[in-house]
Parts: structure tokens; C-alpha cells; sequence
């Protein structure tokens, strides 16, 4: 038959053509086909096409075959396609592509599809496609995943994709990843991940992650994580994070952390919190603080606590402040310390206080003071004590007075001693007085002297 007697074929006539017949057409007659032809064909005729009659076909022949032709196609047929054919592919018709179909599709044939009929694959279908096909993939292919398709995809797909690809990945996409793709993600692929995509991510999935890929995070990507994904992760997933991300956390996500994941962060991290952060910290959290973390707050830190967050303060942990950290509290935060806190002071914190830091002390807080950090002030601390300051002096407290604080007291602070506090004071303190300060002595004073 010629090219004119192929075409001048009734449809209902080509249709019933021999399968055998239709596949010795050749190429030229397969061209001349109409669109209308190509839609008659029967199931059979379609599967019986070799693969030289595919290649004969035209972009608008191919666009005119019945789903059920496309279903019919054998995997040699379909790897035959040319790129023009398969961009001339209906989104129905990639809707029918098998999972045999799609498994033996070149890379170039699968970058060909447009992104309409990408989308319209069956999730199934979609898992069949080999490493190097989900690596062609395009990113407008990407973005174009539906949901399920997404939800579909298998681990080695997963890991097949791009840093590009995975940056492309739609937030609804990704939101919608089982747990053990996210567990799959290589480092280099959570370095892609933008942040909206971070936000996205659910409680499972963040609890999903390993240790190396919590670290892997941008900071700014960590910072943007729902502060319920942040609260899902385990202990191990807190103490991977590093010090860039820990200075990126927002206030919201410090306060949603449970006390075990305040207690597992590194000293580093801590040290890395910015004031914002340490201000936002909640009693409980306060008092889940270690004291290796309670060492490393710096002067910033310390001076950002609230008075509730200081008084929550484990002892240990306040013993534990660098002197520095003390030493930049300002009156109410001093006054804030309980008695238990003041006694807790180390020698080193002690030698630290500045002369304003001893004026905001109570009676009772100077009572509080063990005798090794009253013995270790400065002159000049000794010097602003108030005379109420002095008189809440215990005996023990005076007796630790060494010859040079007791030679720095002013007159009024030698009249607020009590007379059993007086009597106290070491023999060698009592020398180091100058007549000046004896004669300030009252009489009930000196009388107590024996």
C-alpha cells in the first residue's frame, strides 16, 4: 500500500487490520497516519508496533494514542521514544505509564516530560524510576510533585536527588516524607533545605534525624524549626548542635525545650545563647541548668537573669558563676540571692564583689556569709558595710576579721559592733586598732573586752 491508500484507510477499517499487517507498515506509511487512524487502533494493533513503526511516528500521532495504546506499549517500545514523542505525551497518558513503562525510561526521556505529566505519574510508577532518571530531573519536575507522589517515594529515590532538586522540593512535599526518607538524607541535602522548608519539617521527622544531620543544619534553617519539632527531639539530637545554631535559636524555641534537653546542651552552646535567650529561660529550666553550663554563662548572660531565674538557681550552680558573672549583678539582682545562695559563694566570688554588690546585701545576707568569703572581702567592701550590715554580723563572722579589715572600720561601724561581737574579734585585731578607733569604742563595748 502507498502512503495515499494508507491514509484514504476508513478508521473503522484500519482498526481492523491485522496486528502482523499494521507492524509491516514502515515508516513513511506510519507517518502518514491521521490522528484519527491512530485513534482507532486497537489494543493489540498498539502492542504489536515494533519499534521502528514507534519511531515512525509523529509528535501529533503520539498525542492521538488512547490510554490503552500507551498502557499496551511494550518496554522496548516505550524506550524507543524519542524526546519529542514523550514531550508529546498527554498528561492522561502519562497518567497510564506502568511501572515497567517508567522503569526503562532514559534520563533524557524523563527530563522530557512536561511538568503537567510528571505530575500526573503514578506514585508507583514514580518509585520504578532508577537513580540516575531521579537525578535528571529538573527542578520545575520537582517542584511539581504532588503530594502523594512525594509520600511515595522510596529511600533510594530519596537519596538519588540533588542538592538543587531538594532545595526545589515544594514545603508541602517535604512535610509529607516519611521519616525514614528524612532519616536517609545525606548531610549535603540538609544543607540545601531553605527555611521554609526547615519550618516545615514535622516533630516525627525532626525526631527522625541524626545526630550528624541536626548539625548539618544553617543556622538560620535550625532556627526557623517549629519549637514542637525542636521539643520531639531526644537528648542526643541537642548535645549535636553547635554553637552557630545554638546562637541562632529564637526565644520560643529556648522556652519550649524540656529540662533534660537544657540539660544536654554543651557548654558551648550555652555560652553561645544570646541574652534574649537566657532571659527567656524558665525557673524549671533555670534550675536544670548543670553547673559546668552555669560556669560558662558570661558577664552578658549573667547580667540579662531576672531575679526569679536567680533565685531558681541551684546553689551549686551559683557557686559556680564565674566571678565576673557575680560581680556584674546590679543591687536587685543581689538582693535577689536567698541566704542558702550567699553561703554557696566561692572565696574567688567573694574577693570579687565590687563595693556595690555588698551595699545591695542584706542583714540576713551578710549573716550568710560563711567566715572564709567575709575574711577574703576587700578593705574597701569592709569599708561601705552599713552599721545595720555590721550589727547582723555574727560572732563567727567577727572573729574571721582579719587585722586589715578591722583597721579599715569607721567609727560607726566600730559603735554597730555588739558587744559579744567585739569581745570576738582575734587578739591581733584588737592590736591593730588605732586610738582614733579606741576612743570610738563605747564604754559597754570596752567593758566586754577581757
Amino acid at each position: 500500500l502507498g502512503t495515499t491508500q494508507v491514509l484514504a484507510l476508513e478508521t473503522v477499517d484500519f482498526a481492523a487490520l491485522a496486528t502482523a499487517a499494521v507492524q509491516v507498515l514502515g515508516t513513511a506509511q506510519i507517518a502518514t497516519l491521521s490522528t484519527a487512524q491512530i485513534v482507532a487502533m486497537t489494543t493489540s494493533q498498539t502492542l504489536g508496533l515494533s519499534t521502528d513503526n514507534i519511531s515512525g511516528l509523529t509528535s501529533s500521532q503520539v498525542e492521538a494514542l488512547r490510554t490503552l495504546g500507551v498502557l499496551a506499549l511494550s518496554t522496548v517500545n516505550v524506550t524507543a521514544l524519542s524526546t519529542l514523542q514523550v514531550l508529546a505525551l498527554t498528561t492522561a497518558q502519562a497518567a497510564t505509564l506502568t511501572t515497567a513503562q517508567t522503569f526503562v525510561l532514559g534520563t533524557s526521556q524523563v527530563l522530557a516530560l512536561e511538568t503537567a505529566d510528571f505530575a500526573a505519574i503514578a506514585t508507583a510508577s514514580l518509585q520504578a524510576l532508577g537513580t540516575a532518571d531521579i537525578a535528571a530531573l529538573s527542578t520545575d519536575q520537582i517542584v511539581a510533585l504532588s503530594t502523594s507522589q512525594a509520600l511515595g517515594l522510596s529511600t533510594t529515590n530519596v537519596g538519588a536527588l540533588r542538592t538543587v532538586q531538594i532545595a526545589a522540593l515544594e514545603t508541602v512535599d517535604l512535610a509529607v516524607l516519611t521519616t525514614t526518607n528524612v532519616a536517609a538524607f545525606s548531610t549535603l541535602q540538609i544543607v540545601a533545605l531553605g527555611t521554609d522548608q526547615a519550618a516545615a519539617l514535622t516533630s516525627a521527622q525532626a525526631l527522625a534525624l541524626g545526630t550528624s544531620q541536626v548539625a548539618a543544619f544553617e543556622p538560620t534553617d535550625f532556627a526557623a524549626l517549629a519549637s514542637r519539632s525542636l521539643q520531639a527531639m531526644f537528648t542526643t539530637q541537642i548535645a549535636a548542635l553547635t554553637s552557630a545554631q545554638a546562637a541562632a535559636l529564637v526565644s520560643a524555641q529556648v522556652v519550649a525545650m524540656a529540662t533534660n534537653q537544657v540539660s544536654a546542651l554543651t557548654t558551648a552552646n550555652v555560652a553561645a545563647l544570646t541574652t534574649n535567650n537566657v532571659a527567656a529561660l524558665t525557673t524549671l529550666q533555670m534550675v536544670a541548668l548543670t553547673t559546668a553550663q552555669a560556669a560558662t554563662l558570661g558577664t552578658l548572660q549573667a547580667q540579662a537573669l531576672t531575679t526569679i531565674q536567680i533565685v531558681a538557681m541551684e546553689t551549686a550552680d551559683i557557686a559556680a558563676l564565674a566571678t565576673a558573672s557575680v560581680q556584674i549583678w546590679n543591687s536587685t539582682q543581689i538582693a535577689a540571692l536567698s541566704t542558702r545562695q550567699i553561703a554557696a559563694l566561692g572565696t574567688d566570688q567573694a574577693l570579687g564583689l565590687s563595693t556595690d554588690n555588698i551595699s545591695a546585701l542584706s542583714t540576713l545576707q551578710v549573716a550568710a556569709l560563711v567566715t572564709l568569703d567575709l575574711a577574703v572581702l576587700a578593705t574597701t567592701n569592709v569599708v561601705v558595710l552599713s552599721t545595720l550590715q555590721i550589727v547582723g554580723l555574727t560572732t563567727a563572722q567577727a572573729q574571721a576579721l582579719t587585722t586589715a579589715q578591722t583597721l579599715a572600720l569607721v567609727s560607726t561601724q566600730l559603735i554597730a559592733l555588739e558587744t559579744a561581737d567585739l569581745a570576738a574579734l582575734a587578739t591581733a585585731s584588737l592590736q591593730s586598732l588605732d586610738s582614733a578607733q579606741i576612743a570610738y569604742l563605747l564604754t559597754s563595748q570596752i567593758a566586754a573586752l577581757t
